[in-house]
Protein backbone atom coordinates (compact mmCIF):
# COMPACT_ATOMS: atom_id res chain seq x y z
CA UNK A 1 0.00 0.00 0.00
CA UNK A 2 1.67 2.91 -1.22
CA UNK A 3 -0.65 5.79 0.05
CA UNK A 4 -2.33 5.49 3.28
CA UNK A 5 -4.36 8.87 2.95
CA UNK A 6 -6.08 7.27 -0.35
CA UNK A 7 -6.92 4.50 2.15
CA UNK A 8 -8.00 5.84 4.83
CA UNK A 9 -10.66 8.29 3.22
CA UNK A 10 -11.77 5.89 1.30
CA UNK A 11 -10.75 7.66 -2.30
CA UNK A 12 -9.01 4.48 -3.50
CA UNK A 13 -12.28 2.17 -2.85
CA UNK A 14 -14.07 5.43 -5.18
CA UNK A 15 -11.71 5.54 -7.91
CA UNK A 16 -11.50 1.16 -8.50
CA UNK A 17 -15.73 1.24 -8.10
CA UNK A 18 -16.01 4.38 -10.75
CA UNK A 19 -13.78 2.54 -13.12
CA UNK A 20 -15.67 -0.85 -12.42
CA UNK A 21 -18.94 1.48 -13.08
CA UNK A 22 -17.64 2.77 -16.81
CA UNK A 23 -16.08 -0.87 -17.72
CA UNK A 24 -20.26 -1.88 -16.70
CA UNK A 25 -21.81 0.54 -18.69
CA UNK A 26 -19.21 0.38 -21.48
CA UNK A 27 -19.87 -3.53 -21.73
CA UNK A 28 -23.61 -2.91 -21.36
CA UNK A 29 -23.62 -0.61 -24.53
CA UNK A 30 -21.46 -3.20 -26.22
CA UNK A 31 -23.88 -6.13 -25.51
CA UNK A 32 -26.74 -3.96 -27.03
CA UNK A 33 -24.84 -2.74 -30.51
CA UNK A 34 -24.07 -6.65 -30.75
CA UNK A 35 -27.66 -7.83 -30.01
CA UNK A 36 -27.99 -4.74 -32.64
CA UNK A 37 -30.19 -2.51 -30.80
CA UNK A 38 -30.11 1.16 -31.72
CA UNK A 39 -28.47 4.02 -30.23
CA UNK A 40 -31.17 5.05 -28.21
CA UNK A 41 -31.66 1.52 -26.88
CA UNK A 42 -28.33 1.18 -25.93
CA UNK A 43 -28.05 4.71 -23.84
CA UNK A 44 -31.63 3.89 -22.21
CA UNK A 45 -30.04 0.35 -21.27
CA UNK A 46 -26.93 2.11 -19.49
CA UNK A 47 -28.62 4.79 -18.15
CA UNK A 48 -31.52 2.37 -16.21
CA UNK A 49 -28.45 0.32 -15.13
CA UNK A 50 -27.04 3.23 -13.82
CA UNK A 51 -29.49 5.29 -11.71
CA UNK A 52 -30.50 1.64 -9.89
CA UNK A 53 -30.68 2.55 -6.58
CA UNK A 54 -29.05 -1.11 -5.31
CA UNK A 55 -26.33 -0.80 -8.25
CA UNK A 56 -25.71 2.84 -7.03
CA UNK A 57 -25.30 1.41 -3.20
CA UNK A 58 -23.42 -1.01 -4.48
CA UNK A 59 -20.64 0.81 -6.58
CA UNK A 60 -20.64 3.28 -3.83
CA UNK A 61 -19.69 1.32 -0.85
CA UNK A 62 -16.07 -0.48 -0.59
CA UNK A 63 -17.29 -3.99 -1.74
CA UNK A 64 -15.59 -6.49 -4.10
CA UNK A 65 -19.05 -6.71 -6.12
CA UNK A 66 -18.41 -3.96 -8.47
CA UNK A 67 -15.17 -5.60 -10.11
CA UNK A 68 -17.21 -9.10 -9.99
CA UNK A 69 -19.77 -7.74 -11.66
CA UNK A 70 -17.74 -5.50 -14.37
CA UNK A 71 -15.65 -8.51 -14.71
CA UNK A 72 -19.14 -10.68 -15.58
CA UNK A 73 -20.67 -8.18 -17.92
CA UNK A 74 -17.16 -7.57 -19.83
CA UNK A 75 -17.33 -11.45 -20.31
CA UNK A 76 -20.46 -11.36 -21.39
CA UNK A 77 -19.61 -8.73 -23.51
CA UNK A 78 -16.67 -11.06 -25.23
CA UNK A 79 -19.16 -13.90 -25.42
CA UNK A 80 -21.53 -11.48 -27.28
CA UNK A 81 -18.81 -10.59 -29.83
CA UNK A 82 -17.93 -14.39 -30.11
CA UNK A 83 -21.65 -15.21 -30.78
CA UNK A 84 -22.34 -12.36 -33.57
CA UNK A 85 -18.68 -12.29 -35.50
CA UNK A 86 -19.25 -13.93 -38.63
CA UNK A 87 -16.24 -15.94 -39.01
CA UNK A 88 -15.97 -18.61 -37.04
CA UNK A 89 -13.61 -19.65 -34.11
CA UNK A 90 -11.24 -22.69 -34.62
CA UNK A 91 -11.16 -25.23 -31.81
CA UNK A 92 -7.90 -23.86 -30.44
CA UNK A 93 -9.01 -20.42 -30.29
CA UNK A 94 -12.48 -21.58 -28.60
CA UNK A 95 -10.79 -23.51 -25.99
CA UNK A 96 -8.40 -20.56 -24.68
CA UNK A 97 -11.68 -18.77 -24.75
CA UNK A 98 -13.10 -21.23 -22.57
CA UNK A 99 -10.04 -21.92 -20.51
CA UNK A 100 -9.33 -25.32 -21.16
CA UNK A 101 -5.80 -25.08 -21.04
CA UNK A 102 -5.24 -23.57 -18.17
CA UNK A 103 -2.73 -25.76 -16.03
CA UNK A 104 -5.64 -26.78 -12.90
CA UNK A 105 -4.19 -28.89 -10.96
CA UNK A 106 -1.33 -27.06 -11.17
CA UNK A 107 1.73 -29.23 -12.70
CA UNK A 108 4.07 -31.34 -10.60
CA UNK A 109 7.04 -29.69 -12.05
CA UNK A 110 6.24 -26.87 -10.69
CA UNK A 111 5.56 -26.98 -7.41
CA UNK A 112 8.92 -25.94 -5.01
CA UNK A 113 11.56 -28.93 -4.25
CA UNK A 114 10.71 -31.20 -7.02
Amino acid sequence: MQNFWLWNTGIAAAILSTLCLGASGAALYRIGARLGFGRNARLIGVLVFVSSPGILYVFTTALTEPVLIAGMLCCFAGLARWMTSPRSLSAGELAVFAGIPSPWPPCRATKAGR
